[in-house]
């Protein structure tokens, strides 16, 4: 069993090997959790604000989290350090996710844009890319030379996604209606 107190895991994901798990809490932490027994196997990952989404890298041994505090972290899941400096936004940072082979992560903040850093280094990569509202997810194609960035006109429930090719960072641009 998982648990982060009263204030509630906000989301959770699988490691690679299903394992572990990470889950993220509203308290300001992320957890990583052994799958088969619920122990810790990391230690906390200490946030400032409201810690909304997290990913695990391809090979198990990094996870990318998200925060409220306009930042995006990665994080050595055996030490419980980061290993590149904290990577800052204008806004809230609400989503995350590596790239198939590992060299880049994604972010998705509250000021509309979607950035992508050298997981090596944390530094940018590019321009950020602008969309029009809030990204609502991210997912990058198996081949790892395209992002899908989604987003939700305003509880209409026109969803709209893009895919970016990464090597130019233009998007394409189709609307979906899931309402």
């Amino acid at each position: 069993t998982t648990h982060h107190t009263h204030h509630g895991i906000w989301h959770a994901a699988f490691s690679p090997d299903d394992r572990c798990l990470v889950s993220c809490s509203l308290y300001y932490t992320a957890h990583v959790w052994n799958v088969d027994d619920g122990m810790s196997v990391s230690p906390v990952l200490q946030h400032s604000d409201f810690v909304w989404h997290a990913a695990f890298h391809p090979d198990g041994r990094l996870i990318a989290t998200a925060c409220h505090d306009q930042t995006a972290r990665i994080w050595d899941i055996e030490t419980g350090k980061l290993v590149v400096p904290i990577i800052r936004h204008e806004d809230s940072v609400d989503y995350v996710c590596f790239s198939p082979d590992g060299q880049y992560l994604a972010t998705g903040c509250r000021d509309a844009s979607t950035r992508l850093w050298e997981t090596s280094s944390g530094l940018p990569v590019g321009a950020p890319l602008r969309q029009l509202i809030v990204p609502k997810g991210l997912a990058f194609h198996p081949d790892g030379r395209r992002l899908l960035t989604c987003q939700e006109w305003g509880g209409t429930g026109t969803g709209y996604a893009r895919l970016w090719d990464l090597a130019t960072l233009h998007g394409s641009h189709a609307a979906l209606n899931h309402g």
